[in-house]
């Protein structure tokens, strides 16, 4: 992963964090918002940030592939069956997310910013201070939000770049 991209990640993670309430691991035995039934979204840079992460931390990269899947697997929100698949960071035995230091934008804000109330389980202790939010209000609501737009936008616009010069050099 390219430096300026990781420095900006982490630049922006450490401002969403200091914004944000609550405590790491606030929620205990719930897990919900880690299962499929959640409507996270992951970037590329974002999904290069995390194995650079699993790659620094020794930690085997089929993890990565095994959280691919379950993105994709997750596409499919009317698909009940899928709501139950759980990430494949979240160690149940320590009710914990091993990459948590590194999570996505999308979990880092989950349950503080919602777009429905309904998003959230029932017993869900952000249930009574999530702040909803639509689509056309989220870079007003939600913090450093078009900051991470921009970031993610800028990233692919790098891969494709670097895809390009890499056919230009291959055919040389």
């Amino acid at each position: 992963m390219n430096r300026i991209f990781l420095y900006l990640m982490k630049n922006l993670y450490k401002k969403l964090d200091s914004k944000l309430t609550g405590e790491e691991n606030i929620c205990r035995d719930c897990y919900k918002c880690c299962t499929a039934a959640a409507r996270q979204t992951v970037s590329s840079v974002e999904q290069a940030y995390i194995k650079k992460y699993l790659q620094e931390q020794n930690l085997p990269l089929t993890l990565m592939e095994d959280y691919e899947k379950f993105l994709n697997d997750r596409q499919n929100l009317y698909d009940k069956s899928a709501h139950n698949i759980l990430c494949p960071f979240y160690d149940r035995d320590k009710k914990h997310c091993f990459i948590y230091s590194v999570r996505p934008y999308s979990c880092r804000i989950y349950g503080n910013f919602s777009i429905s109330d309904n998003d959230l389980p029932g017993k869900c202790v952000y249930k009574k201070t999530t702040a909803i939010y639509n689509e056309k209000d989220l870079f007003k609501t939600v913090p450093y939000s078009e900051d991470y737009a921009s970031i993610a936008a800028a990233y692919k616009i790098y891969i494709k770049y670097i895809a390009w010069w890499g056919k230009i050099f291959y055919k040389i």
